[in-house]
């Protein structure tokens, strides 16, 4: 490629040649800024003359080579503002405390002054990483336990005033003639009644009604919330007004309610001869009407009429 320092006119950018002796020598070398990447490499040590090595503001990575140290003539070395890591070479170092070397080495984070400095500033690091990373989890989490707190209070506030309004609505009719025989039930009395549930009368949206027993014998039929009906406390108020407002003797009459906590059901006297859907259904109905008595068929029909 030819020699860098001459002819003289045509000496390559970047470098200042000695012309002293018989044969130039390379003196100053500016490769700042000059978008080099990869290791320093060790032919810099060839240029024994060099006073002058300027090599900063480039992406040059791994560490600095130990040959370096060698040129006993360099006065300035420059490696700021790269991606340099390791630990200074200690001859370099040595100059440089001498006041022999101007050495110049900022902008390199993962580069350290001695070995002993690298494991300090290792562990340093390790230590932002183990503070950090609960920080950032507990920054993150944050805003989720906030979320569910607040949907915890909005559940509990509604479920406050959905009991709240049963209260006042069953204030509000113990003057009323058809309430005097409701009775409101405990769920542990509930699950008295039914015997744990033992014997399974029927399913439906709300969910499973079940066959009971009250304290003087007399059957009823206990309907309860499941856990996975779409019908809340709002359907369960509904259905008791309408239960409270109805009266008939040809319809179910309600016994009692109960509503402790999340359980909900209702007790109903018990139909033993089974439910009306048991009797309308298409051709069966004409079948049914004229088999039964003629006092059953006419109850059946003040009860539509009434409905």
């Amino acid at each position: 490629m030819g020699d860098p320092c001459s002819p003289k006119e045509y000496a390559w950018g970047g470098l200042n040649c000695s012309y002293d002796l018989n044969s130039p020598r390379i003196t100053d070398v500016n490769l700042s800024a000059s978008a080099l990447t990869g290791l320093i490499s060790s032919s810099f040590a060839k240029l024994t003359a060099t006073k002058y090595l300027d090599l900063s503001y480039n992406n040059l990575t791994g560490s600095v080579p130990d040959v370096l140290g060698n040129l006993l003539s360099l006065q300035v070395l420059n490696l700021a503002g790269n991606n340099l890591t390791g630990s200074i070479p200690a001859s370099l170092l040595k100059r440089s405390q001498q006041g022999l070397l101007i050495l110049r080495t900022e902008g390199n984070q993962n580069l350290c002054a001695d070995g002993n400095s690298c494991e300090v500033k290792a562990e340093t690091e390790s230590k932002k990483k183990k503070i950090a990373t609960p920080i950032i989890v507990i920054i993150c989490l944050v805003p989720v336990v906030l979320f569910l707190v607040a949907i915890f209070i909005f559940c509990r506030m509604r479920k406050s005033k959905e009991k709240e309004r049963f209260s006042n609505f069953v204030m509000g009719h113990q003057d009323n003639p058809l309430q005097l025989d409701n009775r409101q039930f405990t769920y542990t009395e509930v699950l008295r009644i039914t015997n744990n549930f033992e014997r399974t009368l029927g399913k439906g949206g709300f969910g499973t009604v079940y066959h009971g027993y009250l304290e003087d014998s007399t059957q009823v039929a206990v309907k309860t919330r499941s856990q996975s009906s779409s019908q809340g406390t709002k359907e369960f108020l509904a259905e008791v007004q309408h239960l409270i407002r109805i009266h008939h003797k040809n319809l179910v009459s309600l016994v009692g309610y109960c509503m402790d906590g999340d359980h909900l059901a209702l007790i109903y006297e018990y139909m033993s001869q089974g439910t009306l859907s048991d009797y309308i259904r298409g051709y069966e109905l004409c079948i049914s009407l004229f088999n039964l008595h003629p006092e059953i068929v006419i109850s059946h029909i003040r009860f539509l009429m009434f409905l």
